[in-house]
């Protein structure tokens, strides 16, 4: 093996290089970042107490990988909590520094692991307490609040500037589970035969060692690569299998003439457009129900306006905006496929309405469309 293979194999890290834009992000933020809280700090405590190496430390972590776990909100604060609370509980037990230290950084690392908040800055924390080694309450309660204040700080900058200034998503919350529209036990489809929580957690305990990223985050990774090896295959457009000819409706029309269209045509959904052609809604058979079911007291009524064979139809001179959903996702007739998968399984949807790139209706993709064109993808493949 020559050293080049050596160097890449043993000790270069096998990650991709961020866009240049990312990497001037990163350096932006942590120098604005590490600046103002020198500056509090600075103009709050002595300037002993304004924890350069943590704080500079911490601030590389939280814009340059504002996604990583450590990188937290609670990370952040919890870390610096236990750093402080540990560090100064070994440096009172009157053990040699070198000892106290090596002592509190091993319990720091055990409960920040054990809480959730592992933050490579908190052994930092630890050698900051032993520096100051605080002889009375009150230099103790300047270290702690001097602590806290910079994590704090940091927090409240690394929100304002990675959302406001950055352009970035912090903190990386939990995103909210898509439920089962239909109130049963099953799984999402896409779940149902896709990597689940479980299979992460078997993965990871396999591993055996920590991994710097969230399990959301690893999920979105997976299904953003399976996605796109799914467009690559499929190399479809929503413009190649939308329906072009759509039966839509003005949004000044009546409900007697949303209806009459569904019946005539025998679709189930009708874009809802204004005069520039911007989808504004869509009204389907669901709603019509829905509407239905909300005058329980007129529901046979209801029911008889729905019978398209009644004798004395009822009139509803209602317009359609009264009772159409809104707003509507669409997608964009140059998207891949790949886009409408969960939005036409998960999510429980239909039909995407497909516009262009002035926001104009221009088709419409149902279910049965998606699969009659992964069907001929897999027929012609197979040939």
């Amino acid at each position: 093996m020559d050293f080049h293979s050596f160097i890449r194999r043993y000790l270069v890290a096998d990650t991709p290089t961020p866009p240049l834009s990312e990497r001037i992000k990163s350096a932006v933020g942590t120098a604005l970042g590490v600046a103002a809280v020198l500056c509090v700090t600075y103009l709050l405590f002595e300037h002993q107490y304004a924890m350069l190496a943590a704080v500079g430390a911490s601030a590389v972590i939280m814009f340059a990988i504002p996604h990583s776990p450590m990188a937290q909100p609670w990370s952040v604060i919890g870390g610096y909590f236990i750093a402080v609370s540990i560090g100064l509980l070994a440096l009172y037990t009157m053990m040699p520094p070198i000892v106290g230290i090596a002592v509190a950084i091993v319990l720091v690392v055990l409960m920040t692991m054990t809480f959730k908040c592992l933050h490579p800055p908190a052994g930092a924390i630890v050698i900051f307490v032993f520096n100051q080694n605080p002889a009375d309450f009150s230099v103790a309660l300047t270290v702690i609040s001097s602590v806290m204040v910079a994590a704090l700080l940091l927090v409240m900058l690394a929100t304002l500037l990675n959302n406001l200034g950055l352009g970035r998503k912090y903190p990386q919350c939990l995103t909210e589970t898509i439920k089962n529209l239909h109130r049963t036990r099953d799984e999402l489809p896409t779940i149902r035969t896709g990597v689940t929580h479980e299979d992460l957690d078997y993965a990871l305990k396999k591993h055996g060692t920590y991994v710097d990223i969230q399990e959301n985050e690893l999920i979105n990774l997976y299904e953003s690569a399976i996605d796109h090896a799914f467009s690559r295959k499929m190399n479809t457009l929503c413009g190649d299998i939308m329906a072009r000819d759509i039966i839509a409706i003005d949004e000044a029309a009546s409900l007697d003439d949303a209806w009459g269209l569904l019946h005539k045509h025998k679709i189930k959904a009708l874009p809802v457009i204004s005069k520039q052609r911007h989808v504004i809604g869509i009204i389907t058979i669901a709603d019509f129900l829905k509407d239905v079911a909300s005058q329980s007291t007129h529901y046979r009524v209801g029911l008889e306006y729905l019978m398209a064979g009644s004798e004395n139809p009822v009139t509803d001179t209602r317009p359609v905006s009264q009772i159409m959903t809104h707003p509507v996702i669409t997608e964009q007739m140059n998207a891949p496929v790949s886009v409408l998968i969960k939005k036409l399984s998960d999510w429980g949807m239909h039909h995407v309405p497909i516009v262009n790139a002035q926001q104009e209706l221009v088709g419409m993709i149902t279910q049965s469309d998606l699969i009659g064109s992964m069907y001929q993808k897999i027929v012609l493949s197979a040939k």
